[in-house]
């Protein structure tokens, strides 16, 4: 009888000091601000953390002893349990992203990273896997992605010529326009030195862009410059720093109108009024000496 009582109180002690493990173990998991749950081999859900419940908007009720058809749809369901099914072939760390449906109907992008565990003798038993919402940050990822579609779609677009330039002045941005105004292809003009500068005017151009990279913005500054061919045309030039190209680093980003012809008219413009000027001083001149009658 005493061996008996030994016996049971052992059991009891067992037991006790089982529960008290699961219960830290519960309370250890539900300190951790990520979702975390575990399940079997069979691919039911054991446990999992308080902020597993709160991310799906689920009670323990709708989750322990279920399985995830009982808990998704079948479109996320199937997916879950292939992947699974894949771990439990293949036990190393896996991570890859997936929808997760929340309780409210609204989907989350989330980053799986799960992993095996197993029982006394060594074999695998089950799997636990924590999940990070990376929803905001595809939201944001997308919404750079087609702000940069739409700056392309712009630059592509524009009428006047539109250029990058990294640090040292090396083409990094060479629009469809530039090629049409000053005869480089995209091809030719990229990872080069801006090749519109003649040599003359390479220290004025340096002069140049250190000031817009020291943060100060150019606009309408009209220079002198060259094309493929070797003739020289007058531009209107607007440049701004920026902290990243779509090559590298940051350099500045430059906006240049062809204004020759607008120069010339100008210029014609300018020597019609002299010219009229000069005729009316020479009509007002001859008129001071004709006699009135």
């Amino acid at each position: 009888n005493v061996s008996l009582q030994r016996e049971i109180d052992e059991r009891v002690r067992m037991e006790k000091a089982q529960q008290e493990q699961m219960m830290f173990l519960q309370i250890l998991i539900d300190t951790i601000p990520v979702p975390v749950f575990y399940k079997n081999v069979q691919g039911v859900y054991l446990g999992c953390n308080r902020a597993f419940l709160d991310f799906l908007g689920i009670t323990p009720e709708r989750i322990i002893g279920k399985t995830v058809f009982d808990v998704a749809p079948k479109e996320l369901a199937d997916k879950y349990h292939r992947m699974d099914a894949d771990l439990f072939n293949n036990p190393k760390v896996q991570i890859y992203d997936f929808g997760v449906k929340h309780a409210d109907g609204t989907t989350h992008d989330v980053v799986f990273h799960k992993a095996v565990y197993a029982d006394a003798e060594g074999k695998v038993a089950g799997l636990i896997g924590a999940m990070l919402d990376i929803t905001e940050r595809k939201h944001a990822a997308d919404a750079l992605r087609q702000t940069n579609e739409a700056l392309q779609a712009l630059i592509h677009a524009s009428p006047v010529a539109i250029m990058a330039f990294d640090a040292q002045g090396v083409v990094k941005i060479w629009n469809p326009a530039a090629e049409r105004i000053f005869g480089w292809s995209e091809a030719e003009a990229l990872g080069r030195f801006n090749p519109i500068v003649q040599e003359d005017k390479m220290d004025e151009f340096r002069s140049l862009l250190e000031r817009v990279l020291s943060g100060e913005t150019l606009t309408n500054l009209e220079l002198l410059r060259r094309r493929k061919d070797g003739a020289l045309i007058d531009v209107s030039v607007s440049s701004a720093a920026v902290s990243h190209l779509a090559v590298g680093s940051g350099g500045i980003m430059s906006v240049i109108e062809d204004i020759t012809e607008r120069k010339k008219a100008q210029e014609l413009l300018k020597r019609t009024y002299d010219t009229q000027r000069a005729i009316n001083w020479i009509l007002n001149i001859s008129l001071k000496d004709v006699p009135l009658e």
